[in-house]
């Protein structure tokens, strides 16, 4: 079917390393905001915009796959 349009599985290959490599940035990243979030000291403020980074990301994974 690949062939139908023209892509190569060079192509494909490709492309799926890329979103591989970006997933797990996120993931990094998300892990990263939840080992924050667990410290005690916090400020109300800081908390949500942790809450809301860690949403974007989850947005942005979903939107790769």
């Amino acid at each position: 079917m690949a062939e139908d349009y023209q892509i190569k599985n060079d192509d494909k290959a490709i492309r799926n390393a890329i979103n591989t490599y970006k997933i797990e940035k996120l993931d990094a990243r998300k892990a990263e905001l939840l080992e924050k979030q667990q410290k005690e000291g916090l400020s109300r403020e800081e908390e949500l915009q942790i809450i809301k980074e860690i949403n974007e990301i989850i947005i942005q994974k979903k939107l790769i796959k």
